[in-house]
């Protein structure tokens, strides 16, 4: 069978609950920090953007831990470094605490925190599906200052879902988008126009796919770049909703990768230890 998932901190503990024979060292991103929101922008009808009053050294694809009550942590997306911008979505007993907060008022959160995209190539394709788009703003500027040609892929169920077109656009990015209601742009999955672009030696990315998005998606996605030999990098950020410390302790966060993903001397994948974001070749 497989192996039991080790989990830093927990394994240490000998029995006395003060004594740990590898303590877990306490860094910077653990540590929560207190910020000003200065802008909200509401993206949709449940997903907010907001800008915070400083700039935070930040890769894309990290993400942060926002601490909005006393026993409500969750993540939220990194949409950019200077400023520092955070993008969340109100869902579940949490969304009070999401849509509560307004401009001027303070926002705890810890981070960045785990291993973001590693952008490389000349033509790259981005891939996003429903709220969590966030990291995929962030990497297509990254790209695009730094002379990448940048193609995305939006997809959602219904056009109501599709958020931040026009600032993909405005930061140079050619869009696409698709929806499986046909309400706006391509019907149907993301599937479709990913195998297209893919097949098409004008619009295949040197570079390869960077997605981000539900579960699902995401496994359908690894496969298509599979049938293709397309390398990709993965954002599994939307399995730390589940989890509550993201510092690898509650085991809450752990995922089985795809076959083509995971790693044979692994028992299990760790999202806000070994992620959020996963990379095959």
């Amino acid at each position: 069978g497989r192996r039991r998932l080790r989990r830093p901190g927990v394994d240490a503990w000998k029995g006395d609950p003060m004594t740990f024979s590898n303590p877990i060292p306490i860094r910077p991103g653990l540590l929560h920090q207190t910020y000003t929101i200065t802008d909200i922008k509401e993206e949709n009808y449940r997903t907010r953007t907001f800008t915070l009053d400083r700039p935070v050294p930040a890769e894309p694809g990290q993400f942060v831990m926002a601490w909005l009550a006393a026993d409500s942590e969750i993540p939220f997306s990194i949409t950019g470094d200077d400023p520092f911008t955070l993008t969340a979505t109100a869902v579940g007993p949490t969304s009070p605490l999401v849509k509560g907060l307004q401009v001027g008022g303070r926002l705890r959160a810890r981070g960045p925190i785990g291993h973001g995209f590693r952008p490389h190539g000349q033509k790259m394709l981005l891939v996003g599906g429903g709220f969590d788009i966030g990291p995929l703003l962030f990497l297509a500027r990254r790209a695009l200052a730094g002379g990448a040609a940048v193609d995305v892929i939006l997809a959602a169920r219904t056009a109501k879902e599709i958020i931040m077109v026009e600032a993909f656009e405005q930061a140079g990015a050619c869009v696409l988008v698709t929806t499986e209601d046909g309400s706006q742009g391509e019907t149907g999955p993301v599937t479709g126009p990913l195998e297209r672009l893919l097949l098409d030696p004008a619009s295949r990315p040197d570079g390869g796919v960077y997605a981000v998005g539900p579960v699902r998606m995401l496994e359908e996605i690894d496969r298509v770049c599979g049938e293709h030999k397309v390398p990709r990098q993965l954002s599994w950020e939307v399995v730390m909703r589940r989890g509550r410390c993201a510092m690898g302790l509650c085991g809450e966060c752990e995922l089985q990768l795809p076959d083509s993903l995971d790693d044979p001397d692994r028992a299990a994948w760790l999202v806000c230890l070994d992620g959020p974001v996963s990379h095959t070749e």
